[in-house]
């Protein structure tokens, strides 16, 4: 039996059949954390228009590493909706969206859908820990250090 989004999905799909562009824009749209996989915690879809998608990504790091994989990107979207319909990938910079913390009885953990948030510590090898100490300049120090736990993150 089939979950009721599913039902739905289907009928408006049904629907678009006619209208290609649109059915491919939905596909596309409905599907998108399965299509993206892992990379959706890195980006989402800003805007399709015609053949073009416009992505927004969250760190300015990623947009190169993205844009170096454009094409593999592609040929996994197109080969997802079953046609070569979609030619351009572009990308830009966004702000990741907030994620609202609810206190439940006014504890003081806050609670994220029924799970606690827990930090993530990353660590430096002693080899990095090493040549920051030789490095003179203190901003140029921290400076690296930060992008160094942020390339980890």
């Amino acid at each position: 039996m089939l979950p009721l989004a599913k039902i739905l999905e289907n009928l408006i799909f049904a629907q678009t059949t006619n209208n290609q562009p649109e059915f491919f824009k939905r596909k596309l749209l409905t599907n998108w954390p399965e299509i993206s996989g892992k990379l959706s915690s890195r980006m989402c879809i800003e805007r399709v228009q015609h053949q073009m998608i416009v992505l927004g990504v969250y760190d300015t790091i990623w947009i190169q590493e993205l844009y170096c994989m454009s094409d593999i990107l592609l040929a996994q979207i197109n080969k997802f909706i079953g046609e070569n319909y979609f030619t351009e990938l572009r990308f830009r910079y966004v702000n990741k969206p907030k994620i609202k913390i609810n206190n439940l009885n006014n504890s003081k953990n806050p609670v994220i859908n029924n799970s606690t948030i827990k930090p993530v510590i990353i660590k430096l090898t002693a080899q990095e820990q090493v040549s920051l100490k030789n490095i003179a300049d203190p901003e140029l120090r921290l400076a690296l250090k930060n992008f160094l736990i942020r390339c980890k993150s």
